[in-house]
């Protein structure tokens, strides 16, 4: 009778368990090794997957990147994972995290704003890498970026949508830069984009594949140049001149020009612009005066319902509907998004005919420790110091593709703020109309076309339209750099175009 064991019986026959197939001895001793080693690969090897912390390699683009702006981040070596996963790098120092979505070992570009310069040779920043349901004190690691500082100084970076050989012949004019394919530039956020001097497209690339690479790039304000000698088609209205690239070599260009205060993460202009007063919103006051109203009279119906009890009885339903009526106020409020927002924007032409930007800034203000979340196509937090730009604790969800919005999530303290900048490029149709009235801003002061005379600017401002006038005195401040000279006209929003020496109309 074989012994049992909390109801499980175990036989011996001929040194083997009976319903396993398992020889007894040494044997048996390393098969259930096996099995053991086997158990604890799987169970190991996807926390190993997760970390490849020693494996994962990043470039900097550009070679030398400047102070106060965003730089590209070629990273390779990822983990080969099956599903989606979150790869982040941030600045130890402070600052958002930087987000983007990828899987696989695909190389991703990710862009990082690059605030204080390097001392040494090499720039410090941490990475994690996040599952859907990662825990937010998931473990950082260390990723050290090798900053070219003997790099030549008027060395460029450049998107190659080239061969391989038209790559090495580039490199020996000394141009380089971050070699990819169609399918991989479609996937680099825009901010990333903005970082390269141009995009450069080998001598065999079609006509119809830059309809659909164009306007991203040129979305982020940087040139695109084709090689070769026979001149490309037209493309969105837009037509090709050749140039010259350092070390001379031929291609045609197309591009428009830039949008005013390309990413920057830093703006002390910011410090100029007098905001509103932060107020209450509206539904608050009307809380606040409903439930004083029936602070007052629920204490009495109280007193009135308990008449025939004892004072004391009276008293405590007294406190009781006071009390009630507390909460139900605090939870009311808590349900309202306590938010103050402030945006003005501008539309800002190219120089080119019915192609321009769109910029707008948003001011996201809080009563009380909220977490918010806003999404536009190229957002980013813009802060107007080195401290204050350390303090802001948000991630940036970089989208995968240009036609998904970046998503800012922000923890914002009592009192806090968020600032965000957009841009969209954006094509009209030929039938568009310009405003009337156009003004000319030169030296800082206003002048009427074509007499040039002199206008005031206060004096203008006050007869626009309220709901223009915010965006007026933001572009003011914040917009005009760049050009030395520009043409201003106020309709339903604010139009503004560079006076250019030879404006393509």
């Amino acid at each position: 009778m074989p012994p049992v064991f909390g109801g499980l019986a175990i036989g011996h026959r001929n040194g083997s368990l009976t319903g396993m197939k398992i020889p007894a001895g040494r044997c048996s001793v390393i098969t259930v090794w096996r099995l053991f080693s086997i158990f604890w690969v799987m169970a190991a090897a996807e926390p190993m997957a997760a970390q490849g912390a020693s494996f994962i390699h990043a470039s900097v683009f550009p070679r030398r990147p400047q102070v106060n702006t965003w730089v590209a981040l070629d990273v390779r070596g990822l983990p080969a994972r099956r599903h989606r996963y979150r790869l982040q790098i941030r600045n130890p120092t402070g600052g958002p995290i930087s987000e983007i979505r990828t899987r696989g070992r695909q190389a991703v570009v990710v862009p990082i704003a690059f605030i204080q310069p390097v001392t040494g040779r090499n720039w410090g920043l941490e990475y994690r890498i996040l599952r859907r349901t990662a825990p937010r004190n998931a473990k950082w690691n260390v990723l050290q970026v090798y900053i070219h500082h003997r790099y030549p100084l008027h060395a460029r970076a450049y998107l190659l949508l080239t061969s391989r050989q038209t790559e090495r012949h580039l490199r020996q004019r000394q141009i380089g830069g971050l070699r990819l394919g169609l399918r991989r530039l479609s996937t680099i956020p825009q901010a990333a984009i903005a970082v390269f001097n141009g995009c450069i497209i080998g001598p065999h690339g079609k006509p119809s594949i830059h309809a659909a690479v164009l306007r991203s790039v040129l979305a982020a304000g940087i040139p695109v140049y084709q090689l070769g000698a026979l001149k490309p088609q037209p493309v969105y209205n837009l037509d090709w001149r050749q140039v010259h690239l350092p070390g001379g070599v031929a291609a045609w260009m197309i591009g428009m020009a830039a949008p005013p205060l390309a990413a920057r993460p830093l703006t002390p202009d910011l410090t100029r612009i007098r905001l509103p007063r932060l107020v209450s919103p509206p539904p608050w006051r009307t809380i606040a005066i409903m439930c004083g109203i029936f602070s007052m009279v629920a204490p009495g119906l109280a007193f009135a319902a308990a008449s025939g009890k004892h004072i004391g009885w009276r008293i405590g339903w007294m406190s009781v509907a006071s009390l009630a009526t507390a909460v139900v106020a605090v939870l009311w409020i808590n349900r309202l998004p306590p938010v103050d927002s402030v945006h003005w924007g501008w539309r800002q032409r190219t120089g080119a005919k019915y192609i321009d930007y769109s910029i707008q800034w948003h001011v996201l203000r809080t009563l009380v420790p909220t977490q918010i979340t806003t999404a536009d196509i190229s957002a980013l937090p813009v802060a107007w110091s080195p401290e204050s730009w350390r303090r802001l604790r948000a991630v940036v969800h970089f989208s995968a593709t240009s036609a998904e919005p970046n998503r800012i999530t922000f923890n914002l303290a009592k009192d806090g703020a968020a600032i965000i900048r957009t841009q969209w490029l954006n094509f009209h149709a030929g039938t568009s109309l310009a405003p009337a009235h156009w003004l000319m801003f030169t030296d800082g002061r206003l002048h009427r076309l074509p007499t040039g005379r002199s206008v005031g600017v206060d004096d203008w401002l006050l007869r626009q339209h309220a709901a223009v006038r915010p965006s007026v005195k933001a572009w003011l401040i914040l917009g005009r750099d760049g050009y030395s000279g520009w043409q201003i006209a106020v309709n339903k929003r604010l139009e503004v175009e560079p006076l250019l020496a030879h404006p393509h109309r």
